[in-house]
């Protein structure tokens, strides 16, 4: 493949993605409720063809997390769309995303919150659907009890 097949290549597939989409995810059932607390680690499946995500993670409020989501790629159907996970501002302070992730899984840290941070946190789950050229999304929640 020579320099200007694969420009075109990658202009191309950047151009698909920009251009993708964005559609609320809707399903039937959802997975349940994560219930993570007293757990050092709180993984969540996110599946597109299976409810997507659980819609609340319970964690313990002052106990730190990590916070995991696994993304079933289904044989690269779908990927995250940029980080894939998005924290509302209220957010900052409590749980932490590092950037630059890639790969199937992300994560961030949870702090558990102490005082009066504690509480319900919303984020965005995001995932691209490359059959669709949809970017599916989904706004669950953190909830330091």
């Amino acid at each position: 493949m020579n320099a200007r097949s694969l420009a075109l290549l990658l202009v191309t597939a950047s151009f698909s993605t920009a251009c993708a989409t964005q559609v609320p995810f809707q399903s039937a059932t959802r997975p349940p409720d994560a219930d993570c607390r007293n757990r050092p680690e709180c993984d969540v499946p996110v599946d597109p063809l299976n409810g997507m995500v659980a819609e609340n993670m319970n964690l313990s409020r002052g106990r730190t997390s990590v916070l995991k989501w696994t993304l079933a790629g289904h044989g690269g159907r779908y990927r995250w769309d940029g980080a894939g996970i998005f924290f509302e501002q209220a957010a900052r302070g409590v749980i932490h995303c590092p950037p630059g992730q890639s790969g199937p899984v992300r994560t961030c840290t949870n702090n558990g919150g102490e005082g009066s941070t504690g509480g319900k946190f919303k984020y965005d789950v995001r995932v691209l659907d490359t059959q669709q050229h949809q970017v599916l999304f989904l706004d669950p929640f953190v909830f330091n009890r």
